[in-house]
């Protein structure tokens, strides 16, 4: 092999794992999430892309979890399918793109109970031991799940 190649295949592998993703809107928020295997209480980023959203969960002002939802949710570069997330972080009851939904302020379970208002948008679903209440309001995203006890709660920081 060439040297010609020991230095293409250096290059690629390198810039391979330099490659950033564009961020189309990146805000700032008061995140409270109480899941299985994961309770945070602080501030995050919340950060959009072309089809991938990115939430980033900093403690004292140090990056606790980076959850990046595309093809697959990626937990601190741990990745699962969408299905297997749901199984172990919240409930295989779930459809795979319900979290990615929430954090894009996008209705969930094909709008059921779904009720327009003038800051966003109500739903409150109850079904398959499913006790959902989730708003969009404004610079707000509040998604519980009575029967599961899962909290997804996020306040826009202005500034």
């Amino acid at each position: 092999m060439g040297l010609r190649y020991v230095v293409l295949i250096f290059l690629l592998l390198f810039a391979g794992c330099s490659v950033k993703r564009d961020i189309k809107k990146s805000e700032s928020y008061i995140v409270a999430i109480k899941m299985k295997n994961l309770r945070f209480n602080d501030m995050g980023f919340l950060k959009y892309g072309d089809n991938y959203t990115e939430l980033q969960l900093f403690d004292l002002s140090n990056l606790v979890l980076d959850l990046k939802i595309s093809d697959n949710i990626c937990i601190n570069s741990h990745c699962f399918s969408k299905d297997e997330f749901n199984k172990r972080f919240l409930t295989a009851l779930y459809p795979k793109d319900l979290l990615k939904n929430v954090l894009d302020k996008k209705p969930i379970y094909k709008k059921v109970g779904f009720i327009k208002n003038d800051n966003g948008f109500m739903q409150n679903i109850d079904k398959n031991n499913i006790h959902i209440k989730y708003i969009i309001s404004g610079d707000k995203i509040y998604f519980k799940d009575f029967s599961n006890h899962f909290l997804i709660k996020l306040q826009r920081i202005k500034g």
